[in-house]
């Protein structure tokens, strides 16, 4: 009895740590993907007020859903980070992930922002995004983002 109690706890011990390795592996792939690092510097970029930059990531076709519900074209979206009137100071990706469907990407993530909109200024504002991106010859460009604030 003892042996196969030995052998079980083996197994189960072995299936658990094959499990972790899998689960590491997929982080680790996630991590990595172009898509992510993309992402991350377009929030780098939008805190630092790089509009010009932040254009050449855009597709032409963008819509960009605010978490108030306000929706705006690319043209749009640019004229209001050009014009001041939103300034995002801070912004923390708490997670994402990104699924490739061949030309299209989708990125779902958490972030935490500090911004100022309106004349007003809000910190730590909680967020949940989905975020599509279309490959155009070797290039990706964004062309959709839907934000929904989080309690």
């Amino acid at each position: 009895m003892l042996k196969s109690m030995n052998v079980k706890t083996i197994f189960v011990m072995s299936c658990l740590a094959f499990a972790t390795i899998l689960q590491a592996a997929e982080s680790q792939k996630a991590s990595t993907d172009p898509l992510l690092a993309m992402e991350a510097e377009r929030f780098r970029l939008t805190e630092a007020g790089d509009v010009d930059a932040i254009e050449k990531m855009l597709d032409d076709e963008l819509s960009y859903c605010h978490t108030t519900g306000r929706c705006e074209s690319k043209a749009e979206y640019l004229a209001n980070l050009r014009s001041g009137r939103t300034k995002y100071h801070k912004i923390e990706v708490v997670g994402s992930r990104v699924r490739h469907y061949g030309d299209l990407a989708i990125l779902n993530g958490r972030i935490t922002i500090d911004v100022e909109a309106g004349g007003q200024s809000v910190q730590g504002l909680k967020m949940s995004y989905t975020d599509v991106y279309r490959r155009v010859g070797n290039q990706w460009r964004m062309v959709a983002w839907h934000s929904s604030p989080l309690p």
